[in-house]
Formats: structure tokens, sequence, C-alpha cells
């Protein structure tokens, strides 16, 4: 029975110290937080910036094809195209969004990175700390007050084929990242997307059947002058 006394005893201890170390780190927290330059004018900087809301930064498109031979000659160059003019405005506003997020990142990182944390000595005594712990406590505490705007978008484009007694189905799929989208939105009101074409990769001078042709093809963008 005085076993157990003693067992409640220490476990009431620990858990006192537990309750009384959490509030003297969240009072400790508090008085960084209200106290600390270095948080101020990253504060002060968060306010001068707006950046664009984007409300993904993927999607998918699937086609579905009727026949093994349309599946096995599904032209990737194509279909990028097609999707990306069928929803022009769409994507012009996306890469507009994301190309002013971008540009003003450049801007907000540069003024973030000419703050520093707090170095008087005389500050952190105040706060019944030392400067050591209130610059570990500044840093853990500024994290969650940096801005990381949308910058990037990937669109997944799915295509896929089911035999017409549902025994066979055929599904692959690939990823067109957001310098190819941009470059393409770019250049549909220049009508000159025929440029974008095909290159494909080496395989130490094999001939290519149509299919192989169609599996391993990387698209570039020709840049147009």
């Amino acid at each position: 029975m005085i076993g157990l006394y003693i067992f409640l005893a220490v476990l009431g201890l620990i858990l006192f110290l537990v309750i009384f170390l959490s509030i003297l780190n969240s009072v400790k927290n508090k008085r960084v937080m209200n106290n600390s330059p270095y948080i101020k004018d990253l504060k002060t900087i968060n306010n001068r910036y707006t950046f664009k809301v984007i409300a993904k930064t993927s999607e998918k498109k699937t086609f579905h094809l009727n026949s093994k031979k349309a599946y096995t000659n599904f032209d990737m160059n194509k279909a990028k195209l097609s999707v990306i003019k069928d929803n022009y405005f769409y994507y012009r506003n996306l890469v507009n969004d994301i190309e002013f997020n971008i540009e003003n990142y450049k801007k907000y990182k540069k003024e973030v990175e000419s703050i520093y944390l707090c170095s008087d000595k005389n500050l952190a005594k105040e706060n019944k700390m030392s400067l050591k712990s209130f610059n570990k406590r500044e840093t853990k505490l500024a994290k969650p007050l940096y801005q990381y705007p949308p910058m990037t978008y990937t669109l997944r484009i799915a295509y896929e084929y089911t035999s017409p007694a549902g025994r066979n189905h055929y599904a692959n799929h690939f990823d067109v990242p957001y310098p190819i989208i941009k470059a393409i939105v770019d250049q549909i009101p220049t009508g000159k997307t025929n440029k974008l074409e095909p290159k494909e990769k080496k395989s130490n001078n094999q001939p290519k059947t149509q299919e192989n042709k169609q599996e391993h093809v990387d698209y570039e963008i020709e840049e147009v002058e």
C-alpha cells in the first residue's frame, strides 16, 4: 500500500513538473513574440507583401481511348497542347499569378534575409533568458511566419484503354511541369505552337518501332524569336 502511495506521489510530481515547464515555456515564447525585434521586422515585411492565392498546384486530365491502336499511338505532345489550348484563359491567368508570386517572392526573400536575430544580451536578460535561448525561440517562432507562396504547377495527363470485354486494361501518364506549361501558354497567341516538337532519346542507334517511339519520347519547348 505504501508503495502505491509513493508511486502516486512520484506520478503527481512528474505531472506537476510537466505542466509547470509547459507553462514556463509558453510564457517565454510569448515574451519573445512580443519583444523580438527580428519577429517585429518580419511581421512588418509580411504586411508589405500580398501574394496571389492559387487553389491547387496540380491537376489531372485523363484521355479515355477507344482502341489499343489509339493507346499505342497516343501523341503526348498533341495531348498537352489540346488540354492547354482548350483551357487557355485558365492557364493564362494561372501563369500570370505564378509569375507574380515568383517575382515578388524574390523581393520578399531579399528583405527577410536582410534582418537578423536579436544580438542584445540585455534584452534577453530583461526577458529572463540567455541570448542563446532567446535566439533559439526567435528562430522557432519565426518559421510559421515566413511566407511561401505557390510558385509551381504540374499538369498530369493520363491516357487509358479498356478492351470491350473488359479483360485488358492499359494505362499510362506523364507530367507537364510548370516551365513547359508557361512556354505553351506564351506561344499560343503567336500561333507558333507547331514549334513544340518532340526530341527522341538516343538508344544506341537501334531502330525503333512506332510503339517504342511513343514510349521513349521527351518533348522540349523550342524558343521562338
